[in-house]
This record gives C-alpha cells, structure tokens and sequence, in this order.
C-alpha cells in the first residue's frame, strides 16, 4: 500500500513539472534592414510572441515582457505588447530599431551581411526569461569593386576583364601577371551623405601559392566619396608550376569616416596550363655582339633551356639561323625530361664580305629533331670596315725632267799672273741698270707735262 502511495507521488509531480514546463513566452527572431538601408534612420519590423503553454493563459506586463540586450544607441522600441495570452496563441509586436551612423555593413572578411546587435527577450509576470530570440540589422554597403583586368606577358601577351566568378586561363609556367581592381567609392559627392574611407585594405589570396612569385598582397589607401582608384598587384608564375586550376580571391574592406566597416570580395579561378611541349629559353647570351674588322669571325650562342611542357623530350634539338648572313647550324640529340634544363652551346662563322650593319639572328629550339618549339633573337652587329686607296703619283712635265749640266770653264793663264774672280751678276741687279731705269722714267714725266701745256695753250 504504501509502494503504491509513493509511486502516485512520484507520478504526480512528473505531471506537474511536465505542464508548468509547457508554460512559457517564446519570441522570434528578427532581421531588419538590408544592402540599401540607410544609416542614421529607423527601420521597423514585428516579431510574434507565443505562449506554448496549452492549457494556461499568461499574463504579461507590456513594460517588460519583451525587452532587448541592444547597445541604447540601437534604441529598441516596441509596441503591441499584450497583458494577456491565451494557450498556444500568438501575438504581433512591432520592432522599430534605430540604424547608427557605426554600423557595420560587412565584416573583417569583406562578407557584406546583417549583424546581430541583441537578443529580444520574452519574460512571465514574475520577470523569468522564458525565450530570447535573435535581433539582427544590416545597412547599405558602399564600397564596390567594380572590375578587375588582368595582363599576362610570356611568350605573348594579353590583356583580359574579369568580374566575381570569372575564369582566367591561357597562363604558363614563367609568366609575369598583372593583376588591377577598380573599387569605387558609392557615397554621393555632395550633401549630408557625403562620406570618405578613411582606410581601404585590399588583399590577395591564392590558393597553392607555392606556384607563384606574388610581389606584394595586400596594400591600403584612402577613397574621397563618388571618386574610384586602382590596385594593382604583381605575380610570376613559377617555371615549374603544375598544370593546375587556383582560386584568386580579393578581399576589400573600408572604414569610412563614422567608423562603419564596408567589404566587397571578388572571386576568380586562375588557370596555370602547360603545353605537352615547350622548350623554354630562359636566358640567352652571345659573344661577340659587334664583329670588328682585326677581331675574330666567330660567335659564341650560349643559352639555358628549361622543359616546361608535360612530355620528356628524347629529341630535343637547337639551331641558330641568321638569313643575311646565310649562317644556319643545328645540334641534335638531346633529352630532357620534366621540369629539366640544358645549358646548350653553339657557334656560327660570319663570312668576312658580309655586309656591314645588324644583323637580326635567331634562336630556335624544336621537339622530335625537326618542330619549332620557341625562338628568341638577338642582334649581331657587323663593323664597316674601311680599305686604304692608293693615289697615283703626279707625272711630271718634259721640261720639269729635263736637266742640263754645264761643264766648268777651265781658263789657262799663264804661269804666275794674277787671276781676276767675277761674280755672275744679272744686268737687272747692276748699279747702270737702276740708273737707266731713273733716266727713262724723267723723259716720261717731262713728255707728259709737256702734252699738258700744249692742250692748254690750244684752249
């Protein structure tokens, strides 16, 4: 009798706790605003309060049945509150929350979303918190990347825009990339909704990034309101990278001058593609560049070739061309697997008339003996070289060669008389010559003054 006493006791506190257990105010959650909410404005919503108990009307008190954990710079107000509600019914409350001018609009990670600022808590009559739900608001998002543009220099170069979701391919081993974004400022330029970022962080992130050279990937700046600018950021696809697909993604986030944080990502597959052959020329020196007149004739090509392609090459070959100068030589018979490189050696004799000038000359190497593979060229120059004319002597005259010798005269005199010496003097030179000369020159002056007198006196 008395194990079934103590087993209906049991009972019937199970049953009591199971029903006063069914006694609660439950409230939803709550999402307000959106990517175009403006900031420093009220934005209202409801949220339904239910009483789960099916068997007892709750009594609430409107003042504190639904209250939030919200900063007071939210300024949570609620209206319709009932005083009473019966089993297992519902009421609509109106939520209105004030949007700060500090709100967030994306988070560390550039991931724009609505953030929770409080819980909404329901209480009983007697002040227990029987449910809390989630209080979330979102505001307009202003920073933007509005596009991005990819040039890739190798072998060729190209020039490409991409947006989120946009697949990059044609990029080879040994490639230089330049990556640049356009992120906008979407602030009006004018008015009281005018407002700058202070600090745009713009970062890089390649997955696999042992494949890559990246120069720098992340750098900042400031952006004035309506105004965009550029980021531009630098990579080079390492020789042996695998043939491989890589997630790029760009990660924009901005303070602006209210201290809100703004985000925008960008998303992209970049895809580093080998070639099933590809000989590359990695470096590539010649000696001499400029054929001199006393120097040698011959010339030196020195190159490093690296197999980029996904084939080993059993017949790989080299071979130097230079049409102007009717140079061609060619080594043959190399093997080069995967990711291996060959230091190669060629020389060509230049002919000694070959033209003067530069000459273009070029470097080939070719897969299976004989298919062109790549090419890189170079320029010899050849030096003018200038030949030594002889002039001919100038001939000379009959009378310019003609030489008379005179034989001295040889005078006998007789034996013990004086012997008289004359110098050769022309008459030109001698004393009577000068007077002769003075005395002519009288009789013409005496001549012509008198023909002046006679053709005066006839006047």
């Amino acid at each position: 009798m008395k194990k079934l006493f103590t087993l209906g006791l049991i009972v019937s506190l199970f049953l009591l706790l199971a029903v006063s257990g069914n006694a609660a105010l439950t409230v939803s959650d709550l999402t307000l605003g959106s990517s175009t909410q403006g900031r420093g404005e009220n934005v209202s919503g409801t949220v339904t309060l239910t009483n789960t108990d099916n068997a007892t009307t709750l009594t609430l008190v409107p003042a504190t049945a639904l209250t939030s954990t919200a900063d007071a710079k939210y300024k949570v107000a609620f209206t319709g509150v009932p005083a009473t509600l019966a089993p297992l019914a519902t009421a609509t409350v109106s939520v209105t929350v004030f949007v700060p001018l500090d709100h967030n609009a994306a988070d560390s990670n550039g991931v724009v979303q609505a953030f929770e600022v409080g819980k909404l808590t329901a209480k009983d009559s007697t002040g227990n918190v029987t449910g809390q739900g989630s209080l979330k608001v979102q505001a307009e998002n202003k920073l933007r990347i509005r596009k991005g543009t990819a040039t890739v220099s190798g072998a060729t170069t190209s020039s490409d825009s991409f947006r989120d979701g946009s697949r990059l391919d044609q990029i080879k081993p040994g490639d230089h990339v330049e990556l640049e974004l356009e992120i906008e400022n979407q602030f009006p330029g004018s008015g009281d909704k005018e407002v700058d970022f202070d600090d745009v962080e713009v970062t890089m992130d390649l997955s696999a990034d042992e494949d890559f050279d990246v120069d720098d990937d992340s750098d900042s700046f400031s952006l004035d309101a309506d105004e965009k600018d550029t980021m531009t950021f630098s990579l080079d696809v390492e020789e042996d990278a695998a043939d491989r697909s890589h997630v790029l993604l760009f990660v924009v986030t901005a303070l602006d001058e209210n201290g809100a944080r703004h985000g925008a990502k960008l998303s992209a597959t970049l895809e580093v593609e080998r070639d099933s052959n590809d000989l590359a020329i990695r470096s590539l020196s010649v000696s001499p560049e400029k054929l001199t007149c006393e120097g040698s004739r011959t010339v030196q090509v020195r190159a490093d070739v690296l197999n980029r392609g996904k084939s080993d090459e059993r017949n790989a070959a080299f071979e130097v061309r230079a049409q102007t100068l009717g140079v061609f030589e060619k080594k043959t018979g190399f093997r080069l697997d995967e990711d291996d490189n060959e230091l190669v050696q060629l020389s060509f004799n230049v002919p000694t008339d070959a033209k003067p000038g530069q000459h273009e000359v070029d470097f080939f190497t070719l897969y299976d003996t004989s298919k062109e593979n790549n090419v890189k060229s170079f320029t010899l120059t050849v030096e003018e070289c200038k030949k030594e004319v002889k002039l001919p002597e100038p001939v000379k005259s009959a009378e310019e060669t003609k030489v008379v010798q005179v034989p001295p005269a040889v005078t006998t005199q007789p034996q013990g008389a004086a012997v008289r010496v004359r110098s050769a003097t022309n008459f030109t030179e001698s004393s009577t010559y000068l007077v002769l000369l003075g005395v002519a020159v009288g009789v013409v002056f005496v001549l012509i003054l008198a023909l002046l007198a006679v053709l005066l006196k006839r006047k």
